[in-house]
Parts: structure tokens; sequence; C-alpha cells
């Protein structure tokens, strides 16, 4: 077969010739190393050989570049398709199953069509048109375009996976040029670094680069040349075909060839003729830079002297370079910038969308912001320092044990409200009441005595007795006012603030020892615990109000009468205690307020501005943490 996988003529034998004189040269091209149309050429041949009686056949599958199917392989490689076999095979692709086609009764010959599928997508379809075959031989045939489906697959495979490589590549030759440009500094240096990689990995003859000033455009690096000044013609050139793309708003291709521009609109393109004709090259192809915002920021343009020109995956692969290094280029270049230019940029992009017709947030953010500043720079209020607090009794009156003893009846528990006279608790007295015996029995016998000594006129015994008399009325005395004692009672109305025995009756209380601690009714003071940065603000006279715990709706005024000048150290803090008068004592509802009742005070210090209130304990930790560190 002279090396052509389509084997030359047709097969003219009306049935399948045997595998073992099929040409060995033809299986040879469907070896791996192949290129995907003489693997189809080769099928194809095979197949017709194969089946046997085929005068044409066509197998058709996708151009990803037309968009469309196309006979991939023709076998023989000039056979005319016809019209018939033409319409088998759109039949086939559209209803994706096998047509069968009759011809002219006087041609002895039919069309056959079979479509391949892989993952329900359509990959090829094979047709042929052969010598009339019966039911028999055309299931025969079908049958055998069926088996042939393996290689099908295989090419489409092959297909796929010399695409993802082609991808693969290109995306590494992206990458490296993206690599280059990111180990530069300033954007010049990274631009040089772009072109010279762009220039190397696509194989082109030059790349230049532009980024757009205010004035127009300035180009920035050429590829293979360290100083622009020497190619002024150059420079001016490029960027004239620099500006008539981005006047254009595309990308802009010129070739020498005619053909070498297909795929590419047609656009003005002067100067890139321009650009070809005096330097040299045979193609040149320009690609507008765009920021992360879609804003034209420069071009790029590629030169080639290969006489094919640009091919399309060349341009595909500059695009995707483009489409990087452009919004990166840009914000180089505007890094490099002085502070204060940038800082002018700044607020020149922020006035312009203020006085702009466009930017409504930004407008009413600004405008809002406004407002705040002033409505924080005159706003007022009532600062007040806030203290956790404690109602207490004016007068607290100790209730402590008289002697010693056991506490035998307890009356009242904390809380409980007494009147002057009613008995606390009750110490045990049976000693005392026997020692009271003890002593009316004796005081009893001395008397008599007495009485003895005066009837036998025995002066020295009376005044021995008197003596005795009056000693032992002493001790009696005593022991009526321990018994009276004994009952511990309330020294005036009030409430019993602390002292529950209730669970200790029985047991023995030492002289002196506390029981109950009684505090008046409505004469209360309040007891604050100011914070140590709070303590500077407080003066006596000031007024405030305070929330109790157990009247949390219900605010009760003060007035600050006394600081205490000692500070109190409470969880790691120190505190200290501001004394205040209550102005009243009862609820709006006539409910009375106990002592021991705990809740939130506010102290009323000044009128200031509303951010010096709400920002006071920051500023004044700050002027704390700058002293400490100050030199």
């Amino acid at each position: 077969m002279d090396g052509n996988p389509s084997g030359g003529q047709a097969t003219q034998a009306t049935g399948p010739r045997a595998p073992t004189v099929l040409d060995q040269a033809v299986w040879s091209y469907l070896r791996q190393s192949a290129s995907p149309h003489e693997f189809a050429q080769a099928w194809l041949a095979l197949v017709c050989q194969f089946i046997g009686g085929v005068q044409a056949a066509a197998l058709v599958m996708p151009d990803d570049s037309a968009g469309r199917f196309v006979p991939f392989s023709i076998w023989p490689e000039k056979a005319e398709l016809g019209r018939d076999l033409t319409a088998a095979t759109e039949r086939a692709m559209a209803e994706r199953q096998g047509v069968l086609r009759e011809m002219a009764p006087d041609s002895g010959e039919m069309c056959l069509a079979y479509p391949y599928m892989r993952d329900e997508r359509l990959t090829a379809v094979v047709a042929l048109r052969m010598t009339r075959a019966d039911e028999a031989g055309t299931r025969r045939v079908m049958r055998q375009l069926q088996w042939a489906a393996g290689w099908i697959e295989l090419l489409d495979r092959r297909q796929a996976l010399a695409e993802t490589e082609r991808e693969r590549d290109r995306g590494r030759a992206a990458l490296e040029v993206l690599v280059s440009m990111l180990e530069r500094r300033d954007h010049k240096s990274a631009a040089m670094a772009v072109a010279t990689a762009t220039a190397a990995a696509l194989g082109l003859e030059r790349v230049g680069i532009g980024m757009v000033r205010r004035r127009g455009l300035k180009l920035t690096a050429l590829s293979h040349s360290a100083e622009l000044g020497t190619q002024l013609m150059l420079s001016k050139a490029l960027r004239e075909a620099m500006l008539e793309s981005l006047d254009q708003g595309a990308p802009i291709l010129r070739s020498t060839d005619m053909l070498a521009e297909a795929g590419e609109d047609p656009q003005v393109s002067r100067a890139h003729e321009a650009l070809i004709r005096g330097f040299g090259a045979m193609s040149a192809f320009t690609l507008p830079l765009y920021d992360a915002g879609d804003q034209a920021v420069g071009a790029m343009t590629l030169e080639s002297r290969h006489p094919d020109g640009i091919p399309a995956e060349t341009r595909d692969l500059a695009r995707g370079i483009a489409a990087l290094v452009g919004p990166i280029l840009h914000q180089k270049r505007l890094n490099d910038r002085p502070w204060w230019l940038r800082l002018l940029h700044a607020a020149g992009g922020v006035l312009g969308g203020l006085l702009g017709p466009s930017r409504m947030g930004l407008k009413m953010f600004v405008l809002l912001a406004g407002f705040a500043v002033l409505f924080f720079s005159t706003a007022t209020t009532v600062f007040e320092v806030t203290a956790e607090a404690r109602l207490e009794g004016q007068v607290q009156r100790v209730i402590s044990a008289p002697f010693d003893g056991y506490l035998v009846e307890q009356a009242v528990r904390p809380g409980d409200r007494v009147v002057a006279g009613d008995v606390l608790a009750q110490l045990d007295d049976q000693d005392i009441r026997l020692q009271l015996l003890a002593a009316e029995s004796e005081l009893q016998e001395h008397r008599i005595e007495l009485n003895a000594a005066v009837a036998a006129a025995r002066r020295t015994d009376q005044a021995l007795l008197q003596a005795q008399i009056d000693q032992v009325s002493a001790q009696r005395d005593l022991l009526l006012a321990q018994l009276d004692r004994s009952v511990l009672r309330a020294p005036f109305d009030g409430v019993v603030v602390s002292g529950d025995r209730s669970q200790e009756l029985g047991s023995a209380v030492e002289r002196g020892e506390e029981l109950f601690i009684v505090a008046p009714l409505g004469d209360y003071r309040l007891r604050l615990m100011v914070a140590e940065r709070d303590i500077a603000e407080m003066q006596p006279g000031q007024t405030g109000q305070v929330r109790f715990s157990a009247q949390p709706d219900e605010v009760f005024p003060f007035a600050v009468n006394r600081i205490l000048p000692v500070a109190q150290a409470e969880g790691g803090a120190n505190r200290f205690a501001v004394e205040a008068l209550m102005e009243r004592a009862s609820t709006e509802g006539g409910a009375t307020l106990l002592p021991g009742m705990e809740g939130i005070a506010r102290v009323a210090v000044d009128r200031r501005l509303l951010v010096d209130v709400w920002t006071r304990d920051a500023v004044e930790w700050l002027r704390l943490f700058l002293w400490r560190w100050k030199p």
C-alpha cells in the first residue's frame, strides 16, 4: 500500500476479507505515535477492507474550530461522497441511530450510516456507500461497525488527552511568565520580565508592552532589549500599533498572509501594517491589557517572523497571559508612585465619586459620616459615674449575749420587723433562778441572826451581820438583773438585719457574742463602691439615682454626703466607699425598703460631649499606656 493508510483503491469484493490478509502497514497507523488523521484514515481503510463491497466511505467528526461536524477521513481519499451518503450521515446524526438508505434500484448500491456515542455525546459518524446486501448482510455490516466502535472511542480519548496536554502546556507557560513577573519589585522590570518570558515561551521575534498614561501611552518594555531609547523608530511604531488596538477596544492581527488572519475579527490595522512593513516581521498581534475593573491600562504587541503567521493556539495562549499580567502590572505601576501622589489620586477618586453622577453609596456614606461628625461634636449628655450600691441603716444596734449561757429560744429571724420591747431571744435562766433562791434563803437567815443579835445587844455581831446582809442583797440584785437580761428585747422600732440561730437552739453562747443586728426603719444611708478611676469625679452634694435588684422598675434619688478616703481591694481592683443619703425609703406603692438591698447607682457629675463620655475609658487607658512607655 506504499505507506498510504487509505489503500488507494476501493475494494470491489462483495464479502469480507480474512484478517490474515489485511495489510499490516495499515494496522501500523493505529499505533500510539500515529496522528489523529492517520489513525482515522487507517481505521476507515481497515473497516472498508474487512466489510467488503464498499465503494466510498467517510468518517465525520466534530471540528472545534469550525464548530460543526466535518469529514475527518474519506476512503478512498478522493472519493465523491454524493448526496445520498451525505443525507444518510445527517439523518444518523439527527436520530442518533443507524440509518440505511436505498439508492436507485438500477445502481445496485445502498448507503449506510452509523453514529458512535460516548457518555451520551455524539463523537463520530461512519458512512458507507456499498454494494446492496440482503437483510442478513446489512445486519452483519451493522454488527461489524459496532465492533469497530472501540477504536473510535480510543481516538476520541487520544484527542481529549492531547487537548488536555496542550492546555497543561499553555498553563505552564502562562505560569512561568507570571512567576517571572512576580519576582520583580517594580513595574518596569516586571514588564520587561513578562515581555522576555512571553517571547521565549511562544517562540516570537519580539514582544512589546506599553502602559496607558494620562496623555497617551508609554512603551514600558521590549523583549531582548535593555534600552528603549536606542530604538526610537521601533518604539514609535509599537506605540502606534498599541494605540490602534486600544482605540478600537479589541485585539488586532495583521499578517503578510491573509489566510493567517482567519479566526480574528477584522479591524482597522494601518499601524500594524506599517510595523510589519518597516521592521521585517511577518505578523503582528496586539492585545489590550485590562485591570481588575475591566478598564484598559495598556497593550501587548507580539511580532513573529514565521511565514505562516501567529497560530491560533499561540494567540489563545497570549490572551491568557494578557489576562493574567494586566491587573498585576497595573497594580505594580500604582504602587511605584510616590506616597503623596497615591494620596492625591485616592483623594481625587473620592472627590470624583462625590461630585460625579454615580457612586450613590459613597455619597450616602460621606453624608452620613458628616452628619455623625456634626452630631458628635455638638451633642452633649449628662456624664454619670456608675457604681454598685448597698442599702444600710443610719444606726445599727448590735444585740449581744449579756453573759455566758445557752440559747433556748429565738423569736425573730433576719428581715422581721420588730417594735421596741419585742422579745428577740431567750437565754437559759435556770441556774440564775437557783442562785437567786439560794441568795434569798441566805438573806433571810442573816436577817434572823441580826434580830437575835439586836435582842441580845451584841453590837459587834450586829455590824458583822448587817454587812453580810448587804452583800447578799447585792448578789440578789445582780441575779435579778441577769434574770431580766436573759430575755433579749428590741431596743427600738426597726428590722432585724442579721442573726439567725434557729438551727442552733441549745448551743452555748459567750458573753459579748453578737446575736442580732437591728436597724431602724426609714432611716437609711446608701453605700456606693466607686472604682478608683472614677473617684476623682465624686464630690459631696452630687445627686444620683439607684435601682435595686428587688425593685428594678423604680428609681430612688439620693445625694452624696461623704467620701471615705480609704481604698478597699475587691476582685483585684481598688474601690472607694462613698456614702449617700436616701430621699425616701419606700416605693411608690408604699412598700418599705429594707437594709441589705443591693443595686446599681448612677451619680450625675456634669454635662459633657457625647463622644467624650463614650470614649473616656479608652482615652484614659491610652494615656496611662503612653505614659508608661514614654522615654
